[in-house]
């Protein structure tokens, strides 16, 4: 007849006999060891990047609530706007990324583009 004691020491031996198993396998223990590594990377970069895509293609904004599929609606906008071009040239004007400056827009004497 085994005690409660007994019992529960037992259980204690073979949970300890299976972890030292696992930790001795070199099988497992690299794959144990990497995992919460790749599920950190996940979460911190992959899930604000799909987040950041879906933003992308839906019509969210700051003040409203709704959030509606536009699809490349977004995109079509900024293309046809020239977005990028003005946005280009405020930096070129307000010398944000000098490094630009001659390849963007080519500067007269008086610091305006042309």
């Amino acid at each position: 007849m085994t005690s409660a004691i007994t019992g529960t020491a037992g259980k204690t031996r073979r949970r300890d006999r299976l972890l030292s198993r696992f930790a001795d396998n070199d099988r497992w223990l690299w794959r144990a060891m990497l995992a919460p590594a790749i599920l950190y990377i996940g979460l911190l970069v992959g899930f604000p990047f799909l987040l950041s895509l879906y933003y992308s293609v839906s019509s969210v904004t700051v003040a409203s609530q709704d959030v509606h599929f536009v699809g490349l609606e977004n995109f079509r906008r900024i293309v046809e706007r020239h977005v990028l071009a003005f946005a280009a040239e405020y930096d070129c004007h307000h010398g944000r990324f000098p490094v630009l400056r001659p390849r963007v827009c080519q500067h007269s004497g008086d610091g305006t583009c042309r």
